[in-house]
């Protein structure tokens, strides 16, 4: 477990652009002083962005100066919106797994795949089959002259 430190400063960024990810985030916000930490927060389904960062600077005086100057800051047509976190709001495992990298799933082909089975399939053919028939009873009580051919 993670113990943060008091001398260091956390601040929030929030309304992150598409297309600004942890490097973007580190070389534009070290302008200001050293980072310690940078955490972009993502989407645990693809790995998107969900477009807020904390980051952690050596200095508290450094945060507030980084935070004061990028708060309403506009990036890409959005408005950045920057504070520092206060010491007992940071959470002891915010930085935690920032080091590893997203691994992507294919989870929409495996729901697909999941879904298309040999028994689900007899199963979708045998309500076709009953609903073709009962339409074609209500069709011969009504003395309509009506045929379909089933295909296998």
């Amino acid at each position: 477990m993670a113990i943060i430190n008091e001398e260091r400063g956390v601040i929030y960024v929030g309304h992150i652009p598409l297309g600004i990810f942890e490097p973007q985030l580190r070389k534009y916000f070290s302008q200001f002083g050293p980072i310690t930490r940078l955490k972009l927060c993502r989407s645990k389904r693809d790995g998107h962005s969900k477009g807020y960062a904390f980051i952690e600077f050596d200095c508290k005086d450094i945060a507030a100066i980084a935070a004061e100057t990028m708060n309403n800051y506009i990036l890409f047509k959005r408005t950045l919106k920057c504070h520092v976190v206060e010491p007992s709001k940071v959470h002891p495992k915010l930085f935690s797994r920032t080091q590893k990298t997203f691994k992507y799933l294919p989870r929409y082909k495996m729901m697909i795949n999941r879904r298309n089975t040999c028994t689900n399939y007899l199963s979708l053919v045998s309500r076709r089959q009953k609903k073709i028939n009962t339409l074609m009873n209500k069709l011969k009580e009504l003395n309509i002259p009506y045929e379909v051919e089933l295909v296998n």
